[in-house]
């Protein structure tokens, strides 16, 4: 738009310019490849700032990276500023992402150590829900049996995995059981 200025003096006497303003509107930004919610151990997070060329700030970010492990469970907010470098004109856009905990998984029901002739425990995980998995011995839609004497001697592994289905976070729980073998009589 031009505007003319026209001024009159005390005298009578006249003077004028103008003057063009250019208002440019900015190039809109926004990011792409955030999600809302994150666990806590999901890998680093590739983000795309729109238009490129922009800078991102904020916890948990080095460079275009989001990395919820660094920043721990939580609620955070990410900006991304774009200025065009021909216009001068910025916009920025800010995308806020919450970080969940994993669930606390623990397993029990169970001795440390059993002799091969033993009878089978029911092991318990909790939260409810998981699935107990191990090279041996174990047996149920769940895995929770352990059987002693279908374990392998020595030293049986087993790990209760849980996934929330809230968050779809999931979590293990890694324990050993001994079994002996029975003695020669």
């Amino acid at each position: 738009t031009t505007y003319a200025v026209v001024v009159t003096d005390a005298n009578g006497c006249r003077g004028s310019d103008t003057v063009e303003v250019i208002v440019n509107t900015p190039d809109e930004a926004s990011i792409s490849g955030l999600n809302s919610t994150y666990c806590v151990n999901a890998g680093n997070i590739t983000l795309t700032g729109i238009p490129a060329g922009g800078s991102f700030v904020g916890p948990g970010m080095t460079g275009n990276i989001f990395q919820p492990g660094v920043v721990g469970a939580g609620f955070y907010c990410i900006k991304y500023t774009y200025t065009n470098p021909s216009t001068g004109c910025s916009d920025d856009t800010t995308i806020c992402v919450t970080v969940t905990p994993l669930p606390v998984v623990t397993a029990s029901g169970y001795a440390p150590a059993y002799c091969r002739l033993d009878s089978s425990v029911t092991l318990v995980g909790s939260p409810v829900g998981g699935v107990f998995t191990g090279s041996t011995g174990l047996s149920g839609a769940d895995g929770s049996v352990f059987n002693p004497l279908t374990a392998s001697l020595g030293n049986n592994t087993i790990t209760y995995s849980y996934t929330d289905t809230v968050t779809g976070c999931s979590n293990t729980f890694t324990f050993v059981i001994n079994v002996k073998a029975a003695p020669s009589i």
